[in-house]
């Protein structure tokens, strides 16, 4: 039996920064997002995953404050581009996990960017209208659509990705990438009154359309520069003037152009002769972002309000009508932009067939949420007391004393941190250069604990990730040239360098792969399992100092947590992205035993584990074949010294299921306050869940048959930030 004990959650500063820009990939399977602290994540929501999956982290320049994000097309997977506040543009490395600025700052604050980089051979207007048709029952038709709107898309456009600029001194600035890859100034746009606020092309890049603070949208030519027709905004919503803002702007292929304003107005204007379509002004704010799903049929809008507002295109007149909202924001959205599969518009066969009996529910759009740690600026070790609480069922509460707060210098923020087995060393990375520090009890009195700082080669390069072996004589440093550093801690020196390679051949050559970003050893100190970010495995052996084995990325998928297991230190265990688990052999180079015949057929209940896997957690016992693996949301036991076991032995497993995404009931939370996680029988069954009601932080072992759960409940989180919540109105006050 578990005996589970919960960590105050006080204790712990979990202040996540606000994401301030979003964009997708080309083909809309990746999510970049820019915090305000100047990092870049990029999410995956390819085909075959569950969840949504961070797959990587770059810290930007925290002078650098990121207003707008475009992902161009050129190349492999795209060119990923961000615009300052100070008026510079940077491009983002997403193989070696860096930023380089490559327009320097240009005296006036940038507010937006929009990027064009089709080809002739990827826009045809035919196959274009006929897949609008067929996406949906509510759409237009090919005859529903203005013959003459055609017109706009026969002539070719330019073939060069080309990004337009919505500066603060009133101009539109056009910057070609040239076929040597780079950005380059092309031309401006006449300047007019007030900022621009907004900028986006046209389907065919014939033309462009700027939004401004004195309430205007304007449509220039692309090749002339000149002004084709100029909207005044707001006359639809709450009222126009010259101090409403043009915040975002869509341009469709069906030829509509959507403005978003500060006067919560969303407008559906004609692009040819820019006349107004329709006007909804739902939202009881500014209008921050507008977004189109794939088919552009729907389009999403977002705001100060904290809503999230759906409008589709509706037949047998070519009209926009209002779908539904959701609120699941408790401050305003800046940013809105559509992936898939999570929007995914085409129906199953036997979703049709459902779908023709329900037709009271209105909204049809599926909405998740995702939190992420993100970076900091100073780092806190706790001791931890564990108190027995001998009247509840298991378990009981936990208390920490703060033994040190160590801060990085500056603006640095910490990449990565480790602490070793034994606690004594404890080590951190800043963007900049790794940092070691030991930790002595002095005894009784004030100052229990002492730490002094112990130096690193100067040599060493900043890290993405620490890990200790564990006996605590070695750190292992993945630096962010690609190589993984061996540090021997009794003489403080890099005992050997590992070059991450597929073939053994290559090992003596320059770094070639991405970055490393997670390592695990194994108990015994022989093994060293290194991950990059896009799920690529090396497997070195620390006692011949040679690379052991590759494991190409399993599945396709990204590798979100793993470990050795403490009964055989030959054994890693692997849990990806798409929700897999794997066990493997790595002395013996193949996939272990159980996950021969096991991991293709794991229980549907395991495929549906809610939230993304950020961890495990081993027994302390050489005979224990146990693992926790958890997420933020619940934690799954599995014994790989048991039979898998069967969906149809687990009586209301889907109902248990339902309750972590619905209003529990009072016994619900009493079940997850506690964390019961013995069955009724006192028996355990294989691949059993415990949902947790906080988002949960950390899950780890303390002993054989206690486990520390670090929890931190969200709307502790929400006070903690600098901007206060939506107001929301309640009857009755």
């Amino acid at each position: 039996m578990l005996e589970f004990y919960k960590c105050s959650s006080s204790s712990v500063e979990w202040n996540p920064s606000p994401i301030v820009a979003l964009t997708t990939s080309v083909d809309q399977s990746q999510v970049a997002a820019a915090r305000e602290d100047a990092s870049l994540e990029i999410w995956l929501v390819s085909p075959g995953a569950v969840n949504w999956h961070c797959q990587l982290t770059i810290q930007g320049d925290p002078n650098l404050r990121v207003s707008s994000l475009v992902w161009c097309g050129s190349g492999a997977a795209g060119r990923l581009f961000s615009s300052s506040i100070d008026g510079s543009i940077s491009e983002w490395d997403l193989f070696n996990l860096t930023h380089k600025v490559v327009v320097d700052p240009i005296g006036v604050s940038i507010w937006q960017m929009a990027a064009h980089h089709l080809n002739r051979q990827e826009f045809n207007p035919k196959s274009d209208l006929a897949s609008i048709e067929n996406s949906d029952g509510d759409v237009t038709s090919d005859s529903e659509v203005e013959a003459n709107s055609l017109e706009l898309y026969e002539e070719q456009f330019t073939e060069n990705a080309s990004i337009a600029v919505a500066c603060d001194d009133g101009c539109v600035r056009l910057y070609n990438i040239s076929e040597s890859d780079q950005l380059n100034y092309f031309k401006s746009l006449p300047r007019v009154n007030g900022r621009v606020l907004s900028v986006a092309w046209s389907p065919d890049a014939k033309r462009i359309y700027s939004g401004s603070s004195d309430g205007l949208v304007r449509c220039w030519d692309a090749k002339t520069s000149h002004e084709v027709y100029r909207i005044t905004v707001g006359l639809g919503g709450l009222g126009g003037g010259s101090e409403l803002c043009v915040w975002s702007l869509l341009a469709l292929r069906c030829g509509t152009l959507v403005s978003a304003d500060s006067s919560g107005s969303v407008q559906f204007w004609d692009s040819l002769h820019g006349t107004l379509l329709q006007a909804h002004s739902c939202h009881k704010g500014d209008v921050n972002a507008l977004a189109a799903s794939p088919s552009h049929t729907k389009v999403f809008s977002a705001g100060s309000d904290g809503q999230v507002i759906l409008y589709k295109l509706s037949k047998p007149v070519k009209k926009w009508a209002y779908v539904g909202y959701v609120r699941a924001h408790t401050h305003d959205v800046r940013a809105l932009t559509v992936a898939v599969p999570i929007s995914r518009e085409d129906v199953l066969p036997e979703e049709k067939s459902k779908r023709a009996r329900i037709r009271d529910k209105a909204v049809d759009f599926s909405y998740n949420k995702w939190a992420h740690t993100g970076a900091s600026r100073w780092i806190d070790i706790f001791t931890v007391n564990v108190k027995r609480d001998v009247s509840g069922p298991s378990g009981g509460v936990s208390t920490t004393d703060l033994v040190a707060r160590v801060k990085s210098k500056g603006l640095r923020k910490i990449v990565c941190s480790s602490i070793s087995p034994s606690g004594s060393l404890f080590a951190y990375s800043d963007d900049l250069k790794p940092c070691l520090f030991e930790l002595k009890k002095n005894g009784a009195g004030k100052s229990r604990w002492s730490m002094s700082k112990r130096k690193l080669p100067s040599s060493l390069p900043f890290a993405h990730s620490m890990v200790f072996t564990f006996d605590s004589s070695r750190l292992m440093i993945s630096g962010h040239d690609g190589m993984v550093y061996v540090v021997d801690l009794g003489s403080l020196k890099v005992s050997h360098r590992f070059t991450p390679c597929r073939k053994e051949c290559d090992e003596h050559l320059p770094p070639t792969q991405p970055p490393i970003t997670k390592m695990f050893t194994s108990p015994d100190g022989q093994w060293l399992a290194a991950v990059n970010c896009f799920g690529d495995v090396y497997i070195f052996n620390l006692a011949t100092q040679k690379q052991h084995w590759f494991i190409s990325r399993l599945d396709g998928a990204s590798v979100t947590a793993g470990g050795f297991t403490p009964k055989n230190s030959n054994l890693l265990i692997l849990s990806t992205s798409s929700n897999q688990v794997y066990l493997f052999d790595v002395e013996a180079k193949k996939l272990g035993d159980w996950s021969g015949h096991n991991t293709f057929v794991l229980p549907r209940r395991y495929q549906e584990f809610p939230g993304e896997v950020i961890g495990l957690s081993f027994p302390p016992s050489s005979n224990s074949t146990a693992v926790i693996i958890y997420s933020a949301r619940a934690m799954c036991f599995i014994d790989f010294g048991m039979p898998v076991g069967r969906d149809e032995d687990y009586d209301g497993y889907d109902s248990t299921l339902k309750k972590l995404y619905s209003p529990m009931s009072g016994k619900m939370k009493r079940k997850l306050m506690g964390h019961d996680y013995d069955n009724k029988n006192g028996g355990r069954k294989n691949f059993e869940f415990c949902a947790f009601r906080e988002p949960v932080l950390y899950v780890g072992h303390l002993s054989k048959g206690s486990v520390l759960v670090v929890d931190k409940p969200w709307l502790q989180v929400v006070k903690t930030f600098d901007a206060q919540p939506v107001h929301r109105h309640i009857y009755g006050t």
